[in-house]
């Protein structure tokens, strides 16, 4: 068991701990399509990673305790989604792409409403022009 406290044990907390700890230690590593070499991001810049897109999805109207699903393979930029998307306040829904169209649906309407039915795929209706607050809570306190 880590030094962490019981009311801090979340996805944010201890990710926002060990990128404190560990900047500088491999956080995540892959192999680009096609490459023979393998790519890794240190805790400090899969944190940076991590706020940018916490901050577009504010930019894009996502608000504390909305559903965003997440309908892609395994790859780096999913963690990113993933981890912003709780950063950003909001609940990841994963979609598996190997899943049957009729489960993807059944998964995306079973969640409430979802950004792309609010807002469809170009943005339109709420959120759009929604400007981003100046801040996004770090990963520990936006859960």
């Amino acid at each position: 068991m880590s030094d962490l406290t019981a009311s801090s044990d979340t996805v944010n907390t201890r990710f926002a701990e060990a990128a404190r700890r560990y900047p500088n230690r491999p956080a995540l590593s892959s192999k680009p399509h096609g490459s023979k070499t393998w790519e890794t991001l240190t805790y400090r810049d899969l944190s940076g990673r991590v706020r940018q897109v916490a901050l577009g999805l504010r930019a894009l109207g996502i608000e504390r305790g909305d559903r965003v699903a997440i309908l892609s393979e395994n790859r780096p930029e999913w963690a990113v989604l993933d981890l912003a998307t709780l950063a950003a306040g909001a609940v990841s829904v994963p979609v598996y792409p190997t899943l049957p169209a009729s489960q993807i649906a059944h998964i995306l309407s079973d969640t409430g409403q979802s950004e792309w039915q609010r807002r469809g795929p170009c943005g339109a209706g709420r959120g759009a022009g929604h400007q981003a607050e100046d801040s996004v809570p770090t990963q520990g306190e936006a859960l």
